[in-house]
């Protein structure tokens, strides 16, 4: 009978969090009293509760986070200014963020605020200090002639 138990629990510990990977099956023999099984349902009960209420908070937190994740990438820029060129490097090139401009990496930190520098790449020669930077059609370029640009953080609107 134990054995039919444990296979069950087993079973259940699996898909939910109720019952932990680790247990132990107490069988009522004739010996326990209402009391002492009262006294382990009570022991059971509250573990439970306590696994519980870890799971509910880690789900409230999975939501809050995912809910943060939306709201940012509902401020994504996909058309419009972004920011002027500052310096070049080669292919480097260094935008300042114009005041309406923020820069995230991909797991949603804050990398650069308003009026920050972020590092962007081009393989035009055609590019000058003061060029304007722009979002057209989805696509980072600059303004004067359409030239793309690349980088590896997320453009957002304040």
């Amino acid at each position: 009978m134990g054995d039919i138990f444990e296979e069950i629990l087993s079973d259940i510990a699996q898909k939910t969090p109720s019952i932990g990977k680790e247990f132990d099956v107490l069988i009522q023999q004739p010996k326990f009293d209402k009391s002492e099984a009262q006294k382990h349902l009570n022991i059971t009960i509250d573990a439970d509760i306590k696994v519980l209420t870890k799971y509910r908070q880690q789900l409230t937190e999975e939501m809050i986070q995912k809910t943060r994740e939306i709201e940012l990438a509902n401020k994504i820029i996909d058309e419009g200014p972004i920011g002027e060129v500052e310096s070049i490097d080669g292919k480097m090139v260094e935008v300042k963020l114009n005041s309406k401009t923020q820069a995230f990496n991909f797991n949603w930190k804050p990398l650069a605020g308003p009026n920050d520098n972020v590092i962007m790449f081009c393989d035009t020669d055609d590019i000058k200090i003061g060029d304007k930077v722009i979002i057209k059609d989805e696509v980072l370029c600059l303004k004067k002639n359409s030239s793309p640009l690349s980088c590896n953080i997320i453009l957002c609107s304040l």
